[in-house]
């Protein structure tokens, strides 16, 4: 019964007056639809990348049901007032019910799978097929809450997706690219994009001119590297940062969403100039995400192979495959330097205050590089540059 009333208002929201924009319809406790936390923007689709997941929260009172509905956003909203006064933000002519948990599925999942937890949450991730790159769909659910007049239902706000292509640099070779583009937190700092280095360094902002191949702790320290001496410091991060063999054939991916971006460095080696060999160094990642209140860089080694390699030629010793590995402010807060063992340091929980951490396996600590297999979380749970190592 109040299936088929939910549907009757629906389709009676084509008689009704429309709003002038789209995405009237706002998020409240009863009734929310967020994107990996972060509430739709109006005019402002979330970026679902291909070959990915679209990943959105349905949240409302614990363990209710809920009707998800799909289509394409509508240009204008449907003010609805038989369901207190909310808006409908789907376009009426794509729209389907994609599952119903009040009264039966829609044919797609049963309907136990559209209701919230005990914790008043009921969490989706779609894969996505890259044939649906340049296209779009929206989703908007409609939750039952006692609060919200006769028919009890609390219209979320609709959350509208765009599939996009994944940011694939084939050849890296020896290079650093300029992604102007994202919004990134880092030390209590603001940025509007990144620069990424084929060497397996990032630094926030795009005024890189240089790539820097052999690790420089001093231009790590103070947020100089890809710039010449004087330009404006930044913080970075040295995913592993290295002399590695980037030739033809290797590559570098960025993949972003709202709030959140992944690289990815495949296909390239480590080259150990004295004998002449290469060793392939498999693929290492750097997730940073700045969707909760403080930002969190994940470096996952779960697929390197990186080795090291150290000769003694006429007295002199050589080391290649040594990376540097951390976060700088790059001087910006004048954070306190913590050099450490990460390997055998974890987790690792500085003092108060801004902190930056690293390992140099060229330095006493360690030469030989220990972090294949492993994945490192750098938390700062307050946005301020107060750091920790897990």
């Amino acid at each position: 019964m109040l299936r088929a009333l939910m549907l009757f208002l629906i389709f009676a929201f084509a008689t009704l007056p429309t709003a002038k924009a789209q995405q009237m319809e706002m998020n409240s406790p009863g009734g929310s639809l967020t994107s990996n936390g972060l509430n739709p923007t109006p005019g402002t689709p979330f970026s679902v990348v291909q070959d990915g997941s679209l990943n959105f929260e349905i949240t409302g009172d614990p363990s209710v049901p809920y009707i998800l509905v799909g289509g394409l956003l509508s240009p204008f909203s449907a003010f609805v007032p038989a369901l207190n006064n909310q808006f409908f933000d789907i376009e009426l002519a794509t729209a389907f019910v994609f599952g119903d948990g009040i009264n039966g599925s829609a044919g797609f999942l049963p309907a136990t799978f559209f209701s919230t937890n005990s914790a008043g949450a009921s969490n989706w991730s779609l894969p996505v097929n890259g044939a649906l790159v340049g296209s779009r769909v929206a989703f908007q659910g409609l939750v039952v809450d006692p609060t919200q007049g006769p028919f009890a239902l609390n219209l979320t706000a609709a959350a509208d997706f765009e599939f996009v292509p994944a940011l694939t640099i084939v050849g890296a070779g020896f290079d650093t690219f300029n992604f102007p583009s994202g919004n990134y937190d880092f030390y209590g700092q603001s940025f509007s994009g990144i620069s990424v280095s084929s060497q397996g360094w990032i630094r926030f902002g795009t005024d890189v001119l240089l790539n820097e191949f052999n690790p420089s702790l001093p231009r790590f320290l103070d947020g100089s590297i890809g710039v010449p001496a004087g330009t404006t410091a930044a913080p970075s991060i040295a995913a592993a940062w290295d002399n590695f063999d980037m030739s033809t054939g290797t590559t570098v991916v960025v993949e972003t969403a709202p709030g959140v971006t992944e690289i990815t460095w495949s296909g390239g080696s480590v080259f150990d100039a004295i004998v002449g060999i290469s060793t392939p160094f498999g693929s290492f990642s750097c997730v940073i995400d700045s969707t909760g209140p403080g930002t969190e860089v994940i470096l996952d080694f779960s697929n390197a192979t990186i080795t090291t390699s150290i000769q003694n030629v006429v007295g002199l010793i050589f080391i290649a495959g040594a990376p540097l590995v951390g976060i700088s402010d790059g001087g910006t807060l004048n954070a306190t330097v913590h050099e450490i063992d990460i390997s055998n340091s974890l987790p690792f929980t500085p003092p108060a205050g801004p902190s930056l951490i690293y390992q140099s396996f060229l330095s006493g600590l360690g030469s030989f590089f220990d972090l294949n297999g492993q994945t490192l979380t750098f938390i700062d749970p307050t946005g301020t540059g107060d750091f920790e190592l897990q």
